[in-house]
């Protein structure tokens, strides 16, 4: 049986999604709970990695099993076991054809800027610019990037 997991974390503790010799990742810390939970080793494939430090709010991922699962179960003992920046936020059974990375539609990256004073509780998910900025001009420039663009040439 396949199933599509929901997780968000706070990346800032980690070395990035994917697992990396003794590195700390997000995906090590899924695959270990989740593999304690469901009794047996479990893969999670995601609908992508993000480098060190960087952090989801939702991110895709799927599993297999050979049995069906108790899902509200399984996501109260998970949790149980993840540290708290790390949370899976559903799990849904799925179709056996569906494939985090390659039936993904659509994925959205957001960047967050301020202003003025550095703001402490803002330091993990923005960056500070010291100085005042021309918003006018800024307004302008995103126009490039407003809109659906073809990245296929950044695949491997």
């Amino acid at each position: 049986m396949r199933y599509l997991i929901k997780f968000s974390y706070d990346g800032k503790n980690y070395c990035g999604y994917q697992i990396q010799k003794d590195k700390d990742t997000i995906e090590l810390r899924l695959e270990n709970a989740l593999s304690e939970v469901l009794q047996a080793p479990t893969k999670i494939i995601a609908s992508g990695r993000t480098d060190a430090g960087v952090s989801a709010i939702e991110q895709i991922g799927h599993f297999d099993i050979d049995k069906s699962i108790d899902i509200k179960r399984t996501l109260g003992y998970i949790n149980s076991l993840l540290p708290r920046d790390i949370r899976v936020l559903d799990i849904i059974e799925t179709d056996n054809n569906f494939h985090a990375r390659f039936s993904a539609k659509s994925k959205t990256y957001q960047y967050y800027f301020y202003t003025g004073q550095e703001i402490p509780i803002y330091e993990n998910f923005a960056t500070n610019i010291g100085y005042n900025i021309d918003i006018d001009a800024m307004i302008e420039a995103s126009q490039y990037f407003v809109g659906e663009h073809d990245f296929s040439a950044f695949c491997c």
